[in-house]
């Protein structure tokens, strides 16, 4: 397995859950990351921790619906650094309720943060990587893409189409020595989508993932050997009887 010390890293979604997870493992495993998100104060938290261990951190505010953004934190870890390793596109949401219920906008507000999002910043650090002759993009899934869920449509239609994207420039990009990963778990135990309560402290969650294993998951397909390439990866929770 290869080493990511010393590499540049943006993490998107990198305030909470499974990109916190993402960024902490990272910084820990010596990479330089990028943490992005859209609310100051839970970005500032997650960054002030990992300063505290001397951990080398950027924080950039990041709406990964806007365009304008998008390039601003791209041209903002150039001038930290220098170049872009890899590329975790981790922000995504989800409203939970069916489909008669759901406003353009509730629609629209999933959509573009699953989807349009993921497209941005892929197409903005993509130049990058080819002028390099080399990188890696991965994408966090959901096994949503695959798997119906009532009163989730919108959010699994826009991983359906996650699923798609990744699997279609994966193909374009695989001969300037770039990877497109994508990562599809299946529960986790965050507050995500209001559907789940949290385990109590210092317990594993029940037929579910924790962020933590799925920033491990992470971190294989980061350190994968050079010329393997695991385009898709389904990662589940075991099922326990107790």
């Amino acid at each position: 397995m290869i080493s990511i010390r010393n590499k540049v890293v943006i993490v998107t979604g990198a305030s909470r859950g499974i990109g916190r997870a993402i960024a902490q493992l990272f910084a820990r495993q010596g990479a330089k990351v990028v943490l992005a998100a859209r609310k100051r104060r839970d970005l500032e938290r997650v960054g002030g921790q990992l300063n505290k261990e001397n951990k080398l951190t950027l924080l950039i505010l990041c709406d990964v619906t806007s365009e304008k953004q998008v390039r601003n934190l791209v041209r903002k870890t150039l001038q930290k650094w220098g170049r872009i390793d890899i590329l975790i596109n981790n922000a995504g949401m989800g409203i939970h309720k069916p489909v008669a219920e759901f406003t353009t906008r509730d629609w629209d507000t999933t959509v573009d943060t699953n989807l349009k999002g993921p497209f941005l910043c892929t197409r903005e650090v993509l130049p990058v990587m080819m002028r390099q002759k080399g990188g890696q993009i991965i994408n966090i899934g959901s096994l949503a893409g695959k798997n119906p869920i009532a009163n989730l449509a919108a959010y699994c239609a826009s991983k359906h189409g996650l699923i798609g994207f990744s699997e279609s420039v994966g193909l374009e990009v695989r001969n300037h020595n770039i990877k497109i990963n994508l990562l599809l778990p299946g529960t986790v135990d965050t507050s995500f989508g209001n559907r789940q309560p949290q385990a109590a402290t210092g317990r594993h969650p029940e037929n579910a993932l924790t962020s933590e294993e799925v920033a491990e998951a992470c971190l294989f397909l980061a350190t994968q050997e050079s010329l393997a390439w695991t385009s898709q990866m389904n990662l589940r929770p075991l099922i326990v009887r107790r």
